[in-house]
């Protein structure tokens, strides 16, 4: 059975924790590293605030790419995040006067991806610019070609999935009651 990741894809509030800068073990990409903890999703009746306690707070990693097609998004994060030092090496913690994100809130996204082996999908967590919209909504002429393509199988999983009805009848005679 595929295991789905725990927080569900949109826009959350983190608190940065720790930070890092280094390369990927993988390609060797020079990145910087946030390890942050989700606070909760952002309030969609009021996008400054965030909904705590609706889920268990969690750590997450969020990378930052310093690559030259990401490297521009990367600056507007720091630069976002209140860095304002003229070198990268103030964002290692190993320097003296370097920067402290600690305790900073971000503004965060979660997507879903497919897993590289196995099914199902696992949690891609990024910084965001306040540029990532929900999804809009499908057209009515899409969804009817996916009711024509998929309909059948719909309707055939309708019968199955219908709840059953229950029913709390219990019988009580003089003998059940206490008095």
């Amino acid at each position: 059975m595929p295991h789905n990741p725990y927080y569900a894809e949109g826009n959350y509030v983190g608190r940065i924790l720790t930070q890092s800068i280094g390369e990927s073990s993988a390609k060797r990409t020079p990145q910087i590293v946030f390890t942050v903890e989700i606070l909760g999703p952002v309030d969609k009746e009021n996008p400054g605030n965030y909904i705590a306690g609706q889920y268990e707070v969690q750590q997450r990693s969020v990378y930052l790419f310093l690559t030259e097609g990401a490297v521009e998004r990367t600056l507007k994060v720091l630069h976002q995040l209140g860095f304002d030092k003229t070198s990268f090496t103030y964002i290692s913690p190993a320097t003296p006067g370097y920067h402290n994100f600690a305790n900073t809130e971000i503004d965060l996204f979660c997507e879903w991806e497919p897993k590289m082996k196995g099914d199902g999908y696992v949690e891609k967590w990024g910084a965001s610019l306040g540029d990532r919209a929900p999804a809009p909504e499908m057209e009515t002429s899409k969804i009817r070609q996916l009711d024509m393509l998929y309909g059948r199988q719909l309707k055939a999983g309708k019968a199955a999935a219908a709840p059953k009805a229950r029913s709390a009848t219990t019988e009580i005679d003089d003998t059940d009651l206490p008095f």
